[in-house]
C-alpha cells in the first residue's frame, strides 16, 4: 500500500468517524456498530460493554483483541469514542473539511484521528502480530472518564502497555494531570435588603473567596511543574491549575464555563435618585450603555428630588401621614 494511498484510507476513516454525532450526552451505539464489524473482519475477538449513563442514554465500550481471553495484550491502542459540545453555528462541525494541510471536524483531533490511525495500523499488521494485541475504545471520557472506569471496575482491558491516542502532537507523555472537584458552600446570614449592615452576604463572601482563588492560580500554583511531565510540553499542561466555576455554566468538568449570569440589586435612599453616569476618562455621558473606552469608569451625578410639602410636616419626614 503506497504513502498515498494510507493517506487517502486515514482520511476516509476519519471522515466516516467525524460523521457520527458522539457528544457525551448521546449514545455512541452507531459508531461503534460501525467500527466493530471493520475489526471482526480481521480477525479479531470483540466484545462490547454496555451500561446506562446518569442521564439513562446507553453508553459502549468495545474491546478488541487478535488473541483468546485469557491472553493479556502486550499492548493496546486507547481511545475515546466521545466528544465535547460544538457550537450550533458551526455548520460543518460533523462534514470532514480540508483546509490546507489540515483536516477539520468535531472529534477530528480528540480522538477520532487516533481511532483512524489504530484502525488502519491494525489492517496493515494483522498478518504480522504474533503477541496479543488489543484496542480499547471507551465511551464518556469527556465527562470524566466514565467508560473506562466501567471497564476498571469489571477488571476488563487489562494491557501490558498501552498508547492512549490524546492529542499531543506526536510527543509522549507519561504522565497527566489529576482531578479533584470540591463542591463549596459559603454561609452568610440573612437581613432585610434595605439594612445590609444587619446581615452579611454569602455571595460578597464567595466573591472575595473566588478572587483569592484566581490569583493564587495564576501566582504560585501557575508555577509549579513536575518532572514526571515532558519537557517539552506547554506550561499550561505541565503545570498545576484551579478554577472556580458554577456548575450550571459549565457543559462538563473539562470545560471552562463560557458565561455567568451575576445581577446586581440596588436599594437607593430617598433623598438620592441617580440620573445620569459620565465616563471618567473621556467624559461621555452615558446613562444607558457604556462609552467607547477600554475602560469604564463612572462617575455618576446625582441630584436630589423634590419632597412633598404638607402643613405641619418637616422635609426630612419620609412617611406621609395625615394630617389633624
Amino acid at each position: 500500500m503506497s504513502e498515498g494511498e494510507v493517506e487517502r484510507r486515514l482520511e476516509d476513516t476519519l471522515r466516516a468517524l467525524v460523521s457520527f454525532d458522539t457528544t457525551s450526552r448521546l449514545p455512541n451505539g452507531k459508531l461503534i456498530d460501525w467500527i466493530e464489524p471493520r475489526v471482526a473482519a480481521l480477525g479479531f475477538r470483540c466484545e462490547r460493554q454496555r451500561y446506562p449513563d446518569d442521564a439513562g442514554v446507553e453508553k459502549v465500550n468495545l474491546l478488541a483483541f487478535t488473541h483468546g481471553a485469557d491472553a493479556v495484550p502486550e499492548l493496546a491502542l486507547v481511545g475515546h469514542t466521545d466528544c465535547v459540545p460544538y457550537d450550533n453555528g458551526w455548520a460543518e462541525a460533523l462534514t470532514l473539511t480540508r483546509k490546507d494541510d489540515r483536516l477539520y471536524g468535531r472529534g477530528a483531533c480528540d480522538t477520532k484521528a487516533f481511532l483512524a490511525c489504530a484502525l488502519l495500523a491494525a489492517e496493515r499488521t494483522r498478518a504480522l502480530v504474533k503477541k496479543p494485541f488489543g484496542l480499547v475504545f471507551t465511551a464518556d471520557e469527556e465527562v470524566g472518564c466514565l467508560g473506562a472506569k466501567m471497564l476498571l471496575e469489571a477488571r476488563r482491558g487489562a494491557a501490558r502497555n498501552a498508547i492512549v491516542g490524546e492529542p499531543t502532537s506526536l510527543r509522549p507523555i507519561r504522565a497527566n494531570k489529576g482531578y479533584c472537584l470540591a463542591e463549596i458552600q459559603v454561609s452568610g446570614k440573612e437581613g432585610h435588603s434595605a439594612y445590609p449592615d444587619t446581615g452579611a452576604s454569602a455571595i460578597f463572601r464567595a466573591a472575595r473567596l473566588i478572587s483569592r482563588i484566581e490569583a493564587y492560580s495564576k501566582g504560585p500554583l501557575r508555577g509549579e511543574t513536575d518532572r514526571s511531565l515532558s519537557r517539552r510540553t506547554p506550561r499550561s499542561t505541565s503545570g498545576s491549575s484551579r478554577e472556580a466555576a458554577r456548575r450550571t455554566s459549565s457543559p462538563g468538568a473539562a470545560t471552562l464555563p463560557s458565561s455567568g449570569d451575576p445581577f446586581l440589586r440596588s436599594r437607593w435612599r430617598p433623598s438620592r435618585t441617580p440620573s445620569s453616569s459620565s465616563c471618567s476618562s473621556c467624559g461621555a455621558r452615558s446613562p444607558a450603555a457604556r462609552c467607547g473606552c477600554a475602560s469604564f469608569a463612572p462617575t455618576v451625578a446625582w441630584k436630589r428630588p423634590p419632597l412633598p410639602r404638607w402643613s405641619g410636616f418637616s422635609r426630612s419626614r419620609a412617611v406621609r401621614a395625615r394630617p389633624r
